[in-house]
């Protein structure tokens, strides 16, 4: 009986130890089942992420594409703007005057006159609804005044102005001449008329219109070639166009209107500070 229990005891010995290795070798085989795993996946995430980012970077660069194209598309497909005939001429225009800088001439004989500022007032104000006092107080317009004006100086000189600037002017100048004297041909100097014209300059507020008038004025002087009397009366007429004459009003008669009050007013105060003279005593 001892005999069995001692053979029993060893049985459940080595029973035990086959047991504790098949648990030792398969917690050895699971745990290095996972480890491969974690390895494996740890691996591959980098390659995951890569490919993830050249995929978005694809997908990005073909969407700049499509609408950097669809854009393209657009801009062909919309209408052209078409430009203004009237302005494309009007600046063919300005760019020839201004290549063509001041032009110049001299009154031919036969069409001599005399600068004089009252004879020029009598002409607008007979011929326009300007008045003396407005034509006198003409200077008033200030810089945005769009419109033509005149420079009247006795004996010296006539200008027509547009927003200020010159636009053509007859000048009084000493001119060659030749005389017969005693047979003999004897050079010497004589009163003259110059007539120039001046390119335009644009300057801020103005518009083609602007341009338009400057050019149209200059041109019809520069027609006029060496006549001064007909130059002059291109300068008066396009100074008392009806329109422009209604632009001139507008810029100046609410400053003539000041003026003349502030004079009053120190007319009336000088007045009231004068002395006052004794009526004689009578006896």
């Amino acid at each position: 009986m001892f005999l069995g229990l001692a053979v029993f005891a060893i049985l459940a010995l080595v029973l035990s130890i086959i047991v504790i290795r098949a648990v030792k070798a398969l917690f050895r085989l699971l745990t290095g089942g996972k480890k491969d795993d974690q390895k494996t996946e740890e691996k591959t995430q980098p390659e995951k992420e890569k490919a993830a980012k050249s995929e978005t970077k694809d997908k990005s660069e073909k969407e700049s594409v499509k609408e950097v194209k669809s854009e393209s598309e657009q801009l062909e497909k919309s209408p052209e703007v078409e430009s203004d005939p009237a302005e494309d001429l009007i600046r063919n225009r300005y760019s020839e005057a201004t290549l063509q800088g001041i032009t110049e001439s001299f009154a031919s004989e036969g069409t001599m006159m005399e600068i004089d500022p009252k004879t020029v007032a009598d002409l607008c104000v007979g011929s326009s609804g300007i008045t003396y006092l407005e034509f006198n107080n003409r200077e008033l317009a200030s810089e945005d005044y769009f419109g033509f004006n005149l420079i009247v100086e006795k004996d010296s000189r006539m200008v027509l102005t547009y927003n200020g600037q010159a636009v053509a002017s007859i000048t009084a100048v000493e001119t060659k001449a030749t005389a017969i004297i005693n047979g003999q041909e004897v050079e010497g100097t004589a009163p003259g008329l110059r007539i120039n014209t001046f390119p335009p300059h644009l300057s801020p507020g103005m518009v083609p219109g602007d341009l338009e008038r400057m050019l149209t004025a200059a041109d019809r002087i520069r027609a006029c070639g060496g006549d001064a009397r007909l130059a002059a009366d291109v300068m008066v007429d396009e100074f008392t166009e009806p329109g422009n004459i209604s632009k001139l009003k507008g810029a100046i008669d609410g400053k003539i209107q000041s003026k003349e009050s502030a004079r009053k007013q120190t007319v009336q105060h000088a007045q009231e500070r004068s002395p006052k003279r004794l009526s004689p005593r009578q006896s």
